[in-house]
């Protein structure tokens, strides 16, 4: 809840939103049911100031909890909207934002009177060729205190608040698959040479268990030497050397196209372009 902040007007519109409040740096149950009771009663907020002035939480769990609580721009009273309050920039420093923003506006000529609070803070963080005035002024600025300062205060105005969370969406096939095998994809991949143990035989190809949890499809125009027959060599049960040539997802499930020439088994060549990490080290 604290890495992706709590938009307060919407927890006042939709009561079921309440108990993000809990969890809110500084808060916990008490203050949080108090706090939802006077949020129900004081209506929308139009900023962060608004939760001192109309005593909703006390100075030392509103410091505690401010950077965390965040207005947003769709406030419907603008009288007291202050673009900070979009952010997770701590209104203890709100002013020296403000002075940072004007001062780089000023450093580059772009400004001659000073316009409102807002209106400074979005100028200064407006992209020019290649950086924003902020940015220009945080390269600039020699003192480390002040340019670690500036850093922090860059970053809490680009990326005002991130939901690391990913949208969700529908597993496909092979990723439901692996799911439910519940192993990393590194155990078995495209290259990788492993044994496979017969399990079933048709006239065109074995059936294998490879790694004790894949299902391998071992065609017998696929073993050995081109052009030598296999036939009654080997039967279920026997162990062959295979290259994994493809992994297919079906039915919940990761099949393998295995290959067992000779020739394939030899070279390497045709399994470069798999990234190290990904591999292990080939047979």
């Amino acid at each position: 809840v604290n890495s992706i902040g709590v938009d307060i007007n919407k927890v006042i519109g939709h009561s079921h939103l309440s108990s993000q409040l809990r969890y809110l740096s500084g808060l916990g149950i008490y203050k949080s049911q108090g706090m939802e009771k006077a949020l129900l009663e004081t209506g929308e907020l139009r900023s962060r100031a608004d939760i001192l002035d109309r005593k909703i939480l006390g100075p030392t769990t509103y410091r505690n909890a401010a950077g965390f609580i965040f207005i947003s721009q769709r406030v419907k009273d603008k009288s007291k909207f202050d673009i900070l309050d979009t952010t997770r920039i701590h209104p203890d420093v709100y002013a020296s934002v403000r002075k940072f923003s004007l001062d780089a506006l000023k450093s580059k000529g772009d400004i001659t009177a000073a316009p409102d609070d807002n209106k400074i803070v979005i100028m200064a963080m407006e992209k020019g060729e290649k950086e924003s005035p902020l940015e220009e002024y945080l390269r600039e600025e020699k003192d480390s205190s002040i340019n670690t300062f500036l850093t922090q205060i860059i970053t809490g105005l680009k990326y005002p608040y991130h939901d690391p969370r990913q949208e969700f969406k529908l597993l496909n096939e092979e990723e439901l698959a692996w799911l439910l095998l519940n192993i990393s994809k590194q155990t078995i991949f495209e290259g990788k040479i492993v044994n496979a143990v017969i399990s079933k035989e048709d006239e065109a190809k074995f059936i294998c268990k490879v790694e004790n949890t894949f299902e391998g499809i071992l065609s017998k125009k696929d073993i050995g030497e081109e052009g030598v027959s296999i036939f009654g060599k080997y039967k279920e049960g026997d162990s062959i050397q295979a290259r994994v040539e493809k992994m297919v997802a079906q039915a919940r499930r990761i099949k393998l196209i295995l290959n067992a020439k000779s020739k394939e088994l030899k070279s390497n060549e045709k399994w470069v372009k798999i990234p190290i990490e990904d591999r292990t080290w080939f047979l």
